[in-house]
């Protein structure tokens, strides 16, 4: 029924398959799995990026004293704020940053998704040539 006979030695140089088909079907996971990771990892890191942005100007629980956010409030809006003012203030009241490790990790996925992008264009333009 199920035969495990072996049919000769196998080169271990010597590449699975070599149907370019499959090299190319192969690459393109890569290069989607690399994309997924870049994205994803931007994401995290961007928005702790942002968060940072928007404390330092002056949007936090309390619109921080001697900041750009009280130049703006007291140039344009007065006591009385609304729109992108407030939108700013209620985020940078609300929002929290991602701990070190959820940095690190965003950080990391952006690194190995780059470099495995970087490979694969290098790797496709010496085959053209």
């Amino acid at each position: 029924m199920f035969s495990f006979k072996k049919e000769g030695r196998v080169d271990p140089n010597r590449p699975v398959n070599n149907d370019p088909a499959n090299n190319r079907f192969s690459t393109r996971i890569q290069n989607f799995a690399a994309g997924g990771l870049v994205g994803l990892g931007g994401l995290s890191v961007l928005h702790s990026v942002g968060v940072a942005a928007v404390n330092a100007v002056g949007f936090t629980s309390n619109i921080a004293a001697g900041s750009l956010a009280t130049v703006i409030q007291s140039t344009f809006y007065g006591a009385y704020t609304c729109g992108i003012f407030s939108s700013l203030q209620s985020f940078g009241a609300t929002a929290v940053m991602a701990s070190p490790f959820a940095l690190g990790l965003g950080a990391t996925a952006m690194v190995v998704g780059g470099s495995v992008l970087a490979v694969n264009k290098v790797k496709e333009r010496e085959k053209e040539q």
